[in-house]
């Protein structure tokens, strides 16, 4: 009887190990939404961000009020890679695609950035 108590008890420890796998998440996605806001200049306005498992995507405008567009999404890019749980998490952060655009009677620079381990 003792012996199959402990065998049960194994078992538990096993299952309770993997089910905490399972629930504590790869990513504190509250420390990498904090990085990302904290380096948004006022001239980017997101359209979308998507996170896939090791991959975030972001989409947006970039408004050249003060300063070249480039120069903008540069500078947003350069804060992230600064940020410390941000850059630990993601290390290649690249400009997939960058297009000038009409957006409300505003021209912008509407860009997409991929950020992956």
């Amino acid at each position: 009887l003792i012996e199959g108590i402990k065998g049960e008890i194994t078992n538990l420890k096993e299952e309770k190990q993997k089910l905490g796998e399972v629930a504590t998440p790869e990513h504190n996605a509250v420390l990498i939404l904090g990085d990302i806001f904290s380096s948004l200049p006022k001239n980017i306005w997101f359209d979308g961000l998507n996170f896939k498992g090791e991959t975030i995507d972001m989409r947006g405008h970039v408004v050249g009020w003060n300063e070249d567009y480039l120069i903008s999404l540069e500078g947003f890019i350069n804060s992230l890679r600064e940020k410390d749980y941000f850059s630990s998490k993601f290390s290649r952060i690249n400009i997939k695609k960058s297009v000038r655009e009409n957006y409300n009677g505003v021209e912008t620079l509407k860009f997409s950035i991929e950020c992956k381990k």
